[in-house]
């Protein structure tokens, strides 16, 4: 069921959010003026506004965030900026120290949209549009380009990343085909399974271990359930064109697979060792914004936030497991709830 977060929490549009290992969730919003903030689910309230910070501007300066290792520090990839920004939670502190090679941040844009922490607590970065994926060390502010992924250039090459269970890295296809790339050697292989499809970008894995894809929008309509163990496409199943648009995707407690469209929320069953792909309604869209993104929490609730150019700015937190049922926004508030 949907409730509604602090109300006053979310008027500003979000661009970023991380959870934080003492699960709150760190916000940063999108306009330069408007700086950061930290979201309290428990409390079901967002702390003061921090003042901006000097590396803000007003476009996406930075990628997804990563909690790093020690589980205070988050890394922001340089997307529309030169270098990682670095957040201290302990400290409430960013900083900007490490050099990048020039050549590693060619292009002006869109560099990088994410990363993934390495299980040595450094930070992987595949490229979108630079043209090489890096691999960031916070603990001695140093950078490793890996010239063996393939580059971005002037069409966008991997939007993702995602860490597998045997330790190699799972790129998620743009328009470079999807491909897993070892660690150990930073040899890149294209998985021949999936080359006939591309641009994805969401990925969550099941609890029987088997990674689930989301496309995106305009480009397909079908959603991949990849077995890595065996290296192999267990299923391709058709989704709603119209659907298509997926804007996150949380693993439920119930195994199920919590998916955020600008049509309503959905849940995702994947049954029978991935040939059975079940896919229900759980909510109609009525309240969200079309352009909501969706984190998941340490509790298994769902956060969702607003980007403000939709039908509301009200920010919801999806309990799964109670039966939705009609609501406004202003009868259902509540102070205490029970990732995207």
């Amino acid at each position: 069921m949907l409730f509604v977060a602090d109300s006053g929490a979310f008027l500003k549009r979000i661009d970023n959010m991380v959870l934080l290992a003492d699960g709150n969730v760190f916000c940063k919003f999108t306009e330069k003026t408007w700086g950061y903030s930290i979201y309290n689910p428990l409390t079901n309230s967002r702390g003061a506004d921090f003042a901006n910070h000097e590396y803000a501007t007003n476009s996406p300066s930075y990628g997804k965030g990563v909690l790093c290792a020690d589980k205070k520090t988050i890394v922001f990839p340089p997307r529309n900026w030169k270098q990682p920004l670095i957040y201290d939670s302990a400290a409430n502190t960013f900083n900007i120290t490490s050099t990048w090679e020039e050549e590693i941040i060619t292009v002006t844009t869109n560099r990088y949209l994410g990363g993934t922490l390495l299980p040595d607590g450094r930070v992987f970065f595949p490229p979108y549009h630079a043209k090489y994926a890096a691999i960031y060390n916070p603990l001695d502010d140093s950078v490793q380009k890996i010239t063996t992924v393939f580059s971005g250039g002037s069409t966008p090459a991997y939007n993702g990343a995602y860490l597998l269970p045997n330790g190699k890295i799972f790129l998620i296809a743009g328009t470079k085909a999807f491909a897993l790339l070892d660690l150990g050697n930073l040899v890149l292989t294209e998985i021949s399974e999936l080359t006939n499809y591309k641009r994805y970008i969401h990925a969550v894995m099941t609890v029987d271990e088997l990674l689930v894809l989301f496309p995106e929008p305009g480009y397909n309509n079908k959603c991949l359930v990849y077995d890595y163990a065996s290296n192999s496409l267990v299923n391709s199943n058709s989704i709603d064109p119209s659907d298509a648009t997926c804007k996150g995707v949380s693993l439920l407690g119930n195994g199920s697979i919590l998916a955020l469209y600008p049509t309503g929320l959905w849940s995702i069953k994947i049954k029978n060792n991935g040939s059975l792909f079940e896919k229900t309604k759980l909510h109609l869209n009525t309240e969200l914004d079309i352009n909501s993104k969706m984190i998941g929490l340490l509790n298994g609730n769902s956060l969702i936030v607003p980007e403000g150019t939709g039908i509301s700015n009200i920010p919801y937190i999806f309990k799964p497991g109670i039966d939705l049922v009609p609501f406004h926004p202003s009868v259902y508030l509540s102070p205490f709830y029970n990732r995207s």
